[in-house]
């Protein structure tokens, strides 16, 4: 299973992640906050879509446990 990572000192807070894979991501204070690091396979797709369309590259797939 893959991971996901997010550095909110990085994030503008767009909220593209949170409207894209909310299951993973959430807006607060105006940065991303992490709500759940492993990335089951049904939700990889959207967490990956979410990693592509961070404007400041924010989140990152990481690999395996």
């Amino acid at each position: 299973m893959q991971r996901v990572g997010a550095d909110p000192g990085v994030c503008m807070g767009s909220g593209l992640c949170e409207h894209i894979a909310p299951t993973h991501f959430r807006l607060e204070n105006g940065a991303v906050r992490l709500i759940e690091e492993t990335v089951a396979p049904d939700r990889l797709a959207d967490v990956a879509e979410a990693v592509d369309a961070c404007p400041t590259r924010a989140l990152r797939l990481l690999a395996g446990p």
